[in-house]
């Protein structure tokens, strides 16, 4: 059986939507995201002075146990989680 999703948004909902539908359906999924910018939402690298910055999506609050278990599962920790 083949599942198709079509996704709105590409930023932390939609990235992670299509992360844990990867996850429960393999290869049997056909997922697209539809993001009108850019995928990622807020998160985004900038060039500053020959410096690659971070910016955007700066505040994850170790509370928001979605985001913690999200990045946990992503192998990214932060030292006050």
């Amino acid at each position: 059986m083949v599942f198709d999703a079509g996704i709105v948004g590409g930023g932390i909902g939609g990235t992670s939507t299509a992360y844990f539908l990867r996850q429960l359906f393999g290869k049997n999924a056909k997922i697209d995201i539809f993001e009108k910018k850019q995928v990622g939402g807020r998160l985004v690298t900038t060039n500053i002075e020959d410096n690659e910055i971070e910016a955007g999506g700066t505040l994850i609050h170790p509370q928001n146990m979605y985001m913690v278990n999200f990045t946990k599962l992503l192998g990214i920790f932060f030292p006050w989680i």
